[in-house]
């Protein structure tokens, strides 16, 4: 079969490989090395082949022998033979399930496979192609070279590296070839996989689609199509084998996620032993007596971890998977149980582990049609008998439950009961599809609702932990106290989100159809003229810009809390790192939400010029704050934390934000100030290259007092403080002599600027009482008063006496001479008194 013919077999419908276009050989005459350049061009070429060679030596791993694909290819067809008798005799959901794990499983590997093989393909095709063309150089090179004389060395030489060329092109060919046929078998058997995957998933929309629909006899009817074809033993076998096999495709097919579930555990493992040694060392007084208790079964906690991270496969995984995860979630939430749920409620849960424990096994055994379905009618009533003996409202009062978690209980049981009782009815009557979905569902749901209810007990406990950690002190008690208050609620919800979509869902056959649904529901257009949308792409959007704001807020705090802060940088820096990481990524977030919506981001020029006239008309302010807000953090004049003067206003600089920057005046007040006006106009920044403030007091003390001695005083007294700090050391200067005192000034440093008012007051206190045990007078001002005597005329004594106005201010005057001479403070400071 030639080159040509096996390029056309080896088109695979559902991938073709990419096509390549061959390079018309270029003539000879101008493809010929020059003489001089002919050993160095053969020790290039000879470097190349040995490239070329090594890698047609080394056939990729990820490749299957061609044994391998001849055996999977016999494999397949002779499941596919089966598969019209399988289909025949379909009774189960859960056989059809692993059926289409086993297929899709095979489609994915065969793809993968063809994938390489393409990519094989196209390598060997690019290696012949550049062999083609060093075969024309040299070829042409040698033709130029038979028309001279006396080089026939290097005339040998190029006929060496032609036959070099020649002996690498027949096996890059021949692989090339082997390469084309394994095409065209996984072609083959692709379209085998393709038509059996198809088959099934018609027959499991018929199987949801006549769920209401007889598909068996009922059990009152003749018996004798419930025989066995086969013995036990080998059914039993033959199951198994089976259960190996899907098993094996899933994990090589597409399963790869399971596998690293031992790691998770392992994980687990190493991080429950490190808390439970943390909470026996470190500060752990104020969490639950349950949490110490859960902590000392770290092999249960390390389970759980794996568990929740295998949530996401359990539902494409094979039966014999799935069982085996929930035997696994069955043993955890009975070794958790009894310190999660209250006694009161343990009642409830023990005989629904033990009824999914024998539903469990019921399914994993190959068991005949009518023994199947007697097992299942057994426990189904054995589910009624008890749940309708535990649920009576004398047995429910008695559990001491709050109104809510009552009404709960009993509306929980009462639709269980009525689920198990349809389904007991369903089975009997020959509905056994709508029997295994109703019965199983409802025994399943219920369980995953207790297991699901102990992770999120768990989980909570860890974040109060977290919580009570010197990890939360990293965080500000603003981002504490919303962790404390979403958390708990994001956990909840969460977690009820995975219980509804991996376990309800599933388990009532519901999880296909509604996804189906909402993606035509989300894909259907809405349009506004000659605008359309779909609902996808607007929650799309909307949830690009939530959680990209979320993660940008928190990442940035994290960045700053936990991971900056542990690095030697100076003061703010952190700050100004993790703002600017904040900008970036709401920017990164803003051009998701624009290319998720449609919008071509190099047609974006139109939308920036529309801006840059906006901002040149109404926007300016609003840039010129935004702008300063950037120069404010790269530059740091001022940071988060200093104490500033801005216009008189003194406060602390609480935030740095886009537009303003928020002040915390001494009282409470918070001030809101334009980033401009930060650059624009004299600021104060009493912090800014360190937290020390000098502080003054003005001390004076009576005339005839020894200057040097009151300087002793002040320094020893201020000193003696234990907040005033002793480098550099208290200083009391002599300033000069004032009116009435000998004025001093007592200078000391603060080593906080939050403490500087306090401590004047203190020392000032502490200064008062040292004077006056001393006998040092603090003099206060000094009044001379001198009263003159008047000789009033007889006619201004007259003049006054016929003006009342007059005599009232003269009365008003007499009697203030009067107060004042019998003042004793005017008394006691007067020199003279006449």
């Amino acid at each position: 079969m030639g080159q040509a013919s096996l390029q056309k077999l080896a088109v695979v419908p559902e991938q073709p490989p990419p096509k390549t276009e061959i390079s018309q050989p270029i003539p000879s005459s101008n493809k010929a090395i020059p003489l001089p350049q002919v050993a160095d061009q053969a020790e290039e070429l000879d470097r190349k082949l040995a490239k070329i060679s090594s890698h047609l030596q080394t056939k990729p791993e990820e490749i299957a022998p061609d044994a391998v694909i001849e055996t999977q290819a016999k494999e397949i067809r002779e499941r596919a033979q089966r598969l019209d008798s399988f289909l025949d005799g379909l009774s189960d959901i859960l056989e059809l399930r692993d059926e289409l794990v086993y297929w899709r499983a095979l489609d994915h590997r065969s793809s993968e496979q063809r994938r390489l093989l393409s990519a094989r393909a196209n390598e060997l095709q690019s290696q012949i192609l550049q062999l083609d063309e060093e075969e024309s150089r040299w070829q042409a090179t040698g033709n130029q070279i038979d028309d001279a004389s006396g080089i026939e060395v290097v005339a040998a030489r190029v006929q060496q590296e032609l036959s070099a060329i020649k002996t690498i092109r027949l096996q890059a060919q021949e692989q090339l070839n082997q390469v084309l046929t394994l095409q065209n078998q996984l072609s083959q058997t692709g379209r085998q996989v393709s038509d059996a995957l198809t088959r099934l998933v018609e027959a499991e929309d018929r199987f949801r689609g006549h769920l209401f629909e007889r598909d068996s006899q009922p059990l009152w009817a003749p018996l004798r199509y419930h025989q066995l074809d086969q013995p036990f033993g080998a059914l039993l076998r033959r199951s198994g084998d089976q259960d190996v096999r899907t098993a094996g495709e899933f994990l090589r097919g597409g399963g790869a996620g399971l596998i690293v579930l031992p790691a998770l555990y392992f994980l687990g493992l190493i991080g429950a032993l490190r808390l439970k040694h943390y909470c026996a060392v470190g500060p752990a007084a104020k969490l639950p007596i349950e949490a110490f208790r859960l902590l000392e079964r770290p092999y249960s906690l390390a389970l759980l971890a794996m568990l929740l991270g295998s949530t996401t496969q359990t539902g494409s995984a094979p039966v014999s998977i799935t069982i085996g995860l929930y035997l696994l979630w069955l043993g955890l939430v009975f070794r958790l149980m009894p310190l999660l749920i209250k006694p009161a409620l343990r009642p409830l849960v023990y005989p629904l582990l033990l009824l999914n424990l024998l539903e469990l096994l019921r399914a994993a055994m190959p068991l005949p049609v009518l023994a199947n379905r007697l097992i299942l009618n057994l426990i189904l009533l054995a589910a009624l008998i008890t749940y309708g003996l535990l649920a009576r409202p004398s047995r429910l009062l008695a559990l001491d439950l709050s109104k809510t978690n009552l009404a709960l209980v009993r509306s929980a049981t009462s639709i269980g009961l009525l689920l198990l009782a349809v389904a007991l009815v369903a089975n009997v009557c020959g509905l056994v599809s709508l029997s295994h979905v109703l019965g199983i569902g409802t025994l399943l749901s219920a369980f995953f609702g207790v297991a699901f209810y102990c992770a999120v007990r768990v989980l909570l406990l860890f974040l109060r932990i977290f919580l009570d950690s010197p990890w939360a002190a990293l965080f500000p008690v603003e981002e504490q106290q919303t962790i404390a208050v979403w958390g708990p609620r994001l956990l909840i919800a969460a977690t009820v989100f995975v219980w509804l979509t991996h376990s309800e869902l599933y388990v009532f056959l519901i999880h296909d159809g509604l996804a189906e649904f909402l993606s035509e529901l989300l894909a259907a257009p809405i349009g506004f003229g000659s605008l359309h949308v779909t609902l996808g792409n607007v929650i799309t959007v909307l949830l690009i810009v939530g959680i990209g704001y979320s993660f940008a807020k928190g990442f940035s705090s994290l960045l700053r809390s936990i991971l900056i802060a542990r690095l030697p940088l100076q003061r703010g820096l952190p700050y100004a790192i993790s703002k600017v990481t904040y900008y970036f990524l709401v920017l990164l977030v803003f051009a998701a939400a624009l290319s998720s919506a449609g919008v071509e981001l190099n047609k974006f020029t139109v939308i920036t010029g529309a801006l840059g006239v906006g901002v040149g008309f109404g926007l300016q302010n609003i840039v010129s704050n935004f702008a300063s807000g950037l120069i404010l953090l790269f530059e740091r004049p001022i940071r988060i934390g200093d104490v500033i003067d801005v216009g008189g206003l003194v406060g602390s600089v609480r935030r740095i934000g886009a537009r303003s920057s928020t002040l915390t005046t001494g009282q409470g007040a918070e001030v809101i100030v334009p980033n401009s006006n930060l650059l624009s106009n004299q600021v104060i920044n009493w912090t800014l290259s360190s937290p020390w403030r000098r502080v003054e007091i003005p001390v004076g003390v009576a005339y005839g007092s020894d200057p040097e001695v009151i300087i002793q005083l002040l320094t020893a007294v201020a000193s003696s403080i234990p907040d005033v700090m002793e480098t550099p050391p208290p200083e009391a200067f002599f300033l000069g002599f004032g009116d009435s005192a000998l004025n001093f000034e007592l200078r000391f440093w603060s080593a906080r600027q939050e403490m500087w008012f306090k401590l004047k007051s203190d020392v000032a206190i502490a200064v008062s009482r040292a004077l006056r045990d001393a006998g040092i007078e603090i003099p206060f001002p000094q009044r001379d008063l001198r009263v003159r005597s008047v000789d009033l005329s007889t006619n201004k004594l007259e003049d006054l006496t016929r003006s009342p106005a007059a005599t009232a201010q003269s009365n008003g005057a007499a009697s203030n001479t009067t107060e004042a001479l019998h003042d004793p403070t005017t008394q006691q400071s007067s020199s003279e008194v006449r």
